[in-house]
């Protein structure tokens, strides 16, 4: 890169191999090349064999003629969490909830409620998700939170001594540039930040072409990688309306926030009992010469639990053991859309709070259905995936995965539609 580059990178992360390897390969099959292998660390002996081990893979091939390089980024089997303590703040800010109190000792009892709703944006629709109502002193009073772990102290570092991180600074990719979004217009802002890794090995192989070595292949991976997700977990700004108990998105400029995720760590200070497991998440370097940028493949998300985490705060007596199997209409995890199979024409809105009354309601044809809870000793959820099913982003709209047929109607809900007709599609 050069010195003044009027165009410097966004991020920058340098990363100092412990083992470097060039050989020269001459096979009779193919063109002379030239091999450069490099290692930086290595994850414990027990984890290589782990087929569900996060991991981060780069590729880049330049052997296509025809459609030119392709260069793509895969994370695999990440596991990610909002803040524990930020997010539940959030959602009390905007809906105007109190902050909850809890005390330890022999008449502990849970929090209540226990959980506050995000409403997270659908293709056509709203899922209503639990988000744990806890925050940072309940965590300090009930000693559910850990201490930070410095490797070692800043003042007995010597000079010759290697890094503390495998990555020295980070590594940002995304979209969320003003003259990308600008081209691409139809795609939400987003970004993926690689921060660290525990160990990480890569390939480059160079052909020799006459007096010239060209660069046809990269081959990078990323072990365990520490990531910070931005622009893929969307909560909306807004308070539910007395009208329809949800919120809208008559604010289109700040009806919703991206809400940060990053890689679950041992080391967390306040251990989440949310999750968001990413089965595969894969970035393309577009084609488009014009504008390059990284492109977003389709994806999708479980939200689960840490089930650890999880029984640490209800046998503290934190947290209900039925969190996710509440009798409260008001807590229930509902996914809010149309029926797949009977359409509807309402005459009035969901109820009569709606003044005028007849007054049309933009969410008159959202049916509420509960989101299943595998029944054990402390529910959990069962599948609740979520997906992006275009290379469009959000703009396309996120869908449930499961089917609406198996989830069950919302038939605890203190809201019933006032009039409403249906015939068959």
């Amino acid at each position: 890169m050069p010195l003044y580059d009027p165009e410097p990178p966004t991020s920058l992360a340098r990363i100092i191999p412990s083992d470097v390897t060039l050989r020269f390969d001459d096979s009779a099959d193919q063109q002379p090349q030239i091999i450069l292998e490099i290692k930086a660390k290595e994850v414990a002996a027990e984890l290589q064999s782990d087929s569900h081990l996060p991991k981060i893979t780069y590729r880049f091939n330049a052997t296509d003629v025809k459609h030119g390089a392709e260069e793509t980024l895969s994370a695999s089997h990440l596991k990610t969490t909002f803040s524990p303590v930020e997010t539940p703040q959030f959602i009390r800010q905007t809906q105007n909830l109190p902050t909850p109190e809890w005390s330890s000792g022999d008449q502990a009892h849970p929090v209540e409620p226990a959980v506050v709703l995000g409403f997270m944006p659908l293709e056509n629709g709203w899922a209503q998700l639990p988000v744990p109502n806890l925050t940072e002193q309940i965590y300090l009073d009930s000693e559910s939170n850990q201490e930070p772990e410095v490797d070692r102290e800043p003042q007995t570092q010597s000079h010759t001594d290697p890094p503390i991180a495998l990555v020295q600074g980070a590594l940002s990719l995304g979209n969320d540039r003003h003259a990308v979004l600008s081209h691409y217009a139809n795609e939400q802002p987003w970004s993926l930040t690689i921060t660290d890794a525990d160990a990480l090995q890569g390939t480059w192989t160079l052909t020799i072409e006459g007096s010239s070595l060209k660069l046809t292949a990269i081959s990078l991976e990323l072990q365990n990688p520490a990531v910070i997700l931005n622009g893929f977990f969307w909560l909306s700004t807004g308070q539910p309306r007395l009208q329809d108990a949800l919120p809208d998105l008559d604010n289109w400029v700040a009806g919703l926030r991206s809400i940060p995720l990053k890689t679950v760590s041992p080391q967390d200070v306040f251990p989440s009992v949310m999750l968001l497991e990413w089965p595969e998440l894969t970035l393309q370097v577009r084609a488009d010469a014009a504008m390059p940028s990284a492109a977003l493949k389709p994806w999708q998300f479980s939200y689960t639990i840490d089930p650890d985490n999880l029984k640490e705060l209800t046998d503290k007596k934190v947290l209900p053991k039925n969190i996710f199997r509440n009798e409260l209409p008001s807590t229930l995890p509902l996914i809010w859309q149309r029926h797949p199979y009977l359409p509807m024409i309402q005459a009035l809105p969901l109820t009569q709070n709606q003044l005028p009354a007849n007054y049309p309601s933009a969410s008159r044809q959202l049916v509420p259905y509960e989101l299943d809870a595998i029944s054990t000793e402390s529910p959990r959820p069962q599948e609740w995936r979520f997906a992006v099913t275009s290379n469009q982003g959000l703009r396309s709209g996120r869908t449930v995965l499961e089917k609406l047929s198996r989830l069950k109607l919302g038939r605890k809900l203190l809201i019933c539609p006032s009039c409403r007709f249906q015939y068959q599609g």
